[in-house]
């Protein structure tokens, strides 16, 4: 009996934090957007386009995608290099802990916070491809897996 209670438990917390991301997820989107910092290479670009993607095939939610320049009044997700000033800016008012500009190439950082009452995701690469892998390790988070033949969504 126990045995069996093993094999069911891991299987329905992978149901219950599933349902949670699910239910939960829109409600933090709706009305967010993705800002892109310096996204001036095509890793970086890449990058905040799927991470717009998945978020959308997960969730049902199609999030803007930003340049910093533009003012965005409730930023989810801010995706940039270490070295750009305004991801710096943007970690200091979110009281960040986590110091990313000893991030190496192909290095990242993700990390949750705080910005404005309102919770956001810092997806902070140490170059372009640093920033692209952040963003498919984002998508993995959402449940998405990789393979040879393809992703596979849930």
């Amino acid at each position: 009996m126990e045995l069996r209670l093993h094999r069911i438990e891991p299987a329905l917390a992978v149901v219950l934090v599933a349902s949670i991301v699910m239910l939960n997820a829109p409600r933090l989107c709706a009305g967010s957007a993705i800002v892109a910092f310096s996204a001036t290479s095509f890793p970086e670009r890449l990058a905040a386009r799927e991470i717009r993607r998945y978020t959308y095939l997960r969730t049902g939610v199609l999030l803007d995608i930003l340049d910093e320049g533009e003012n965005s009044p409730d930023p989810a997700i801010l995706v940039g290099r270490s070295n750009s000033r305004a991801m710096q800016t943007w970690l200091k008012a979110a009281g960040v802990k986590n110091d990313p500009r000893g991030l190496g190439p192909q290095e990242f950082l993700l990390q949750s916070a705080s910005l404005d009452g309102r919770a956001a995701l810092f997806i902070v690469g140490g170059d372009g491809i640093g920033v692209l892998y952040g963003a498919y390790r984002y998508a993995e988070l959402l449940g998405v897996r990789f393979f040879l033949h393809g992703d596979v969504v849930p």
